[in-house]
């Protein structure tokens, strides 16, 4: 079980939601997560994912879903999702809510290691409050 800042009793369930969505990291058993929830689209970057890992190393994977309007399935925007470590981008995902024929959904494999922080901002091209992105990360304690 992790050791949520390097000291104590292992972490159960971290975080302020455990069970939801948010910007933090949440521990269950050896594994954890973060989603983000939606987020409208907006051509200004917006933080979706933001935390700091303790001393345990993570594989894992991130995942951004492209903008799309959940009435009208057709409507979408394009949009990035960057990822960075410690302040250094380390991979920028692109999704299309707009093509049927192009990825509405990128995945990067990663692995963090310990006392990290993460964070992940998508942008978009469109301003259409009704498309929305989201971005998951899902990880395995090592």
């Amino acid at each position: 079980m992790p050791l949520v800042g390097g000291g104590g009793a292992g972490n159960v369930a971290g975080g302020t939601n455990p069970a939801g969505t948010g910007t933090s990291l949440n521990y269950v058993g050896n594994l954890c997560y973060a989603y983000s929830g939606p987020f409208a689209d907006s051509q200004t970057p917006q933080t979706v994912l933001n935390f700091t890992t303790g001393s345990e190393l993570i594989k894992g994977i991130m995942q951004f879903n492209a903008f799309v309007d959940e009435a009208d399935p057709s409507a979408g925007s394009r949009g990035t999702c960057t990822i960075e470590m410690d302040g250094q981008v380390i991979a920028i995902l692109k999704a299309d809510g707009l093509e049927d024929d192009t990825p509405n959904t990128c995945s990067q494999e990663l692995v963090v290691p310990p006392f990290t922080h993460l964070t992940a901002k998508i942008d978009s091209s469109g301003t259409t409050a009704t498309h929305k992105a989201t971005v998951l990360f899902t990880g395995e304690i090592y």
